[in-house]
């Protein structure tokens, strides 16, 4: 608790290594004890999730985080629809909550542990990965046909007017949100894990040889383009300019490394240390943001 209230920006409980260059922080909050992820989708809202409760950001920067009223804990895999929070709990159901009431909406049983999910084009988007297949369901929870994968599907998102996901055979498939339409993409690696998308490519992060490889989605195709990206990264994401990574601080383990590298080159940008271990990272509305175990959430200024 003592080092979560002392956060400053610049200062050596923000960032142990004041040497090296430095990313530019515009915001810190306590979302609570253990954070299990955060929620971003169609809306103009940041969710911050927590099994305490989520908290809503409707810019990275302003003062406080509201508190969704009476939200239950649920498994750490959520996407904001409109002006809905949905999440897949640890039973295998996503759940959706009025942001303003509390109020459920609706719910939608796939499987039997919390998935990852994605929202876009008025639906969210599960990777069902008991069932080898990707599960879109509708704004109020209601089913709709599965689209089937070839493969495991470990992480989905939504760009480039489609839906994708990564599978584990290391391939990565895009999905016409609006149709049958189905690409199947050989990516850089048999361990793709996540994705992000900058404005012109499509990112796969490949964890076991730390690098990250781009897709042209203009034609369905690795492009050779390889960022190094270091050793064993906890997550990614993308901005016009440049990747960033997250991975246990290999000088102190209880506290996140985030690195920020450019797309034109893979060089280092700059770097930041900050306490607890690593959970998740987010671009949001040219912000990115760091969740980590010490309940702190991190904005940086991007692009």
């Amino acid at each position: 608790q003592g080092e979560q209230t002392q956060l400053t920006q610049g200062g050596s409980k923000l960032d142990p290594k004041p040497h090296r260059p430095q990313l530019e922080v515009v915001a810190t909050f306590n979302v609570g004890i253990d954070p299990v992820g955060v929620a971003t989708g169609t809306g103009a809202l940041l969710t911050l999730l927590s099994p305490a409760g989520a908290s809503l950001l409707a810019t990275p920067t302003q003062e406080h985080a509201e508190m969704i009223p009476g939200r239950e804990p649920n498994g750490g895999y959520g996407a904001v629809l409109g002006s809905t929070l949905w999440e897949s709990d640890n039973g295998g159901t996503l759940r959706g909550q009025s942001i303003a009431t509390g109020r459920q909406v609706g719910a939608y049983h796939y499987g039997e542990r919390a998935r990852p999910v994605a929202a876009g084009f008025r639906r969210l988007w599960i990777a069902n990965t008991d069932y080898s297949k990707i599960d879109p369901v509708t704004s109020n929870g209601a089913w709709m046909p599965p689209r089937a994968v070839p493969g495991r599907p470990t992480s989905v998102a939504t760009a480039f007017r489609s839906v994708w996901a990564t599978l584990d055979t290391g391939q990565v498939v895009r999905l016409d949100p609006n149709g049958s339409g189905r690409s199947v993409i050989d990516s850089a690696s048999t361990d793709s894990d996540a994705l992000a998308a900058s404005p012109t490519r499509m990112w796969v992060l490949h964890p076991d040889q730390g690098i990250a490889s781009a897709i042209d989605p203009m034609r369905n195709v690795t492009n050779g383009q390889r960022i190094s990206v270091g050793s064993d990264p906890k997550g990614f994401a993308a901005d016009a300019v440049s990747l960033w990574v997250i991975r246990v601080d290999p000088d102190y383990p209880e506290r996140t490394e985030v690195q920020r590298y450019s797309l034109a080159g893979g060089r280092s940008l700059g770097e930041l240390s900050v306490a607890g271990y690593p959970v998740a990272i987010e671009e949001f509305r040219g912000y990115v943001v760091v969740v980590t175990g010490a309940g702190i959430a991190t904005v940086l200024r991007g692009n």
